[in-house]
Parts: C-alpha cells; sequence; structure tokens
C-alpha cells in the first residue's frame, strides 16, 4: 500500500542527504499526482526528509489505502506540495512483452515478485502460441533478479520452443 514510486539516495557523501524519488510508475497515485523522477523529497507529513534513511522515507510513504498524505518535493529550486491518496499498489513483473524483427520476442522486467514466474511464462505462451517467436531476449537489469531468472527458465522448460534467454544488464559490462 502506498504511492506508486521508487526512491533512492543519488549520493552516499553527506553533502547532499535527501532522497529522491527515482521512478513514478506509471498510473499510480505519486506518477497521477504529478511526482517525477529526479524530485528531492524535502518532507513527507510532518516528517523533514533531509538525513533520514531511504528505508524510514519509503515506510512513511506506505500506509492504509485510502489515507492521504502530504509530500513536499524540490523541483527546479522550487518547492511543490502535494496532497496524495495511497492505494493497493501492484507493479506488474512483466513490463513489456512484444516481437521485434525477424522472430525476436522480447520481454522486460521491471520488478520482480512470487508473481514474476507466472507472468513470465504467460508472456512467452503468449509470444509462442500468437506471434511464432524463433528467438527470445530477456532484459533483466539487477544481480539479485538474475539470480531469481534462473527458476523461470527452469519453469519454462516444459516449452517446447528451443530458445536461448539472455539475462543482460544495463551496461555492457553487466553482459
Amino acid at each position: 500500500h502506498g504511492l506508486g514510486i521508487a526512491c533512492l539516495r543519488r549520493s552516499p557523501v553527506p553533502r547532499d542527504s535527501f532522497i529522491y524519488i527515482s521512478e513514478p510508475y506509471e498510473n499510480m497515485p505519486a506518477a497521477l499526482a504529478g511526482l517525477q523522477a529526479g524530485d528531492k523529497l524535502i518532507k513527507i507529513d510532518d516528517m523533514e526528509c533531509y538525513g533520514i534513511k531511504v528505508s524510514e522515507a519509503s515506510n512513511k510513504l506506505r500506509g492504509v489505502p485510502g489515507t492521504t498524505l502530504q509530500v513536499v518535493v524540490e523541483r527546479n529550486n522550487e518547492q511543490i506540495t502535494l496532497d496524495i491518496t495511497r492505494q493497493d499498489i501492484h507493479i506488474p513483473a512483466v513490463s513489456l512483452a512484444t516481437v521485434l524483427q525477424d522472430s525476436i520476442g522480447y520481454i522486460a522486467f521491471s520488478d520482480f515478485s512470487v508473481n514474476s514466474s507466472q507472468e513470465f511464462l504467460v508472456a512467452l505462451d503468449d509470444m509462442i502460441q500468437n506471434k511464432r517467436i524463433g528467438f527470445l531476449v530477456a532484459s533483466i537489469h539487477t544481480g539479485s533478479a538474475q539470480s531469481l531468472f534462473k527458476p523461470l527458465v527452469r519453469e519454462a522448460s516444459h516449452l517446447d520452443s528451443g530458445f536461448f534467454i539472455f539475462p543482460g544488464g544495463r551496461l555492457n559490462s553487466q553482459n
């Protein structure tokens, strides 16, 4: 339950001890209210955000669906105050499943959860049944996600497909 955003601290050095919005998820309360990637969290309700841990900010942003909190962010040296109502949040594990040229299937993961393998299999099965793919590229960006990918491949092995699955990173050095 929350606003549907990812937060991070840009730098571990004390000169910038603020937390930033790294991604407001599409069609979630934060994005609908106008929060943007790069917004600096100044205040959540009555809690000042300077120097707090990302986990503290995340815990404060979560809460009972239907309750409203006030968030103050800084964007372009201007403070913006928003009242945002929390909702049940579900971020799909598969953010994109499409067929590129030459029968190349592409599945991009946005998150890993208990439903990841099921969402992967549904997307893969749809591609096999309806789109005639011969090669699959799976885009996975974090080390923990890559380690979780191995069971997904095992689960997909019952599909008589002969696909090669490539868990790649954002940087060439991760591939």
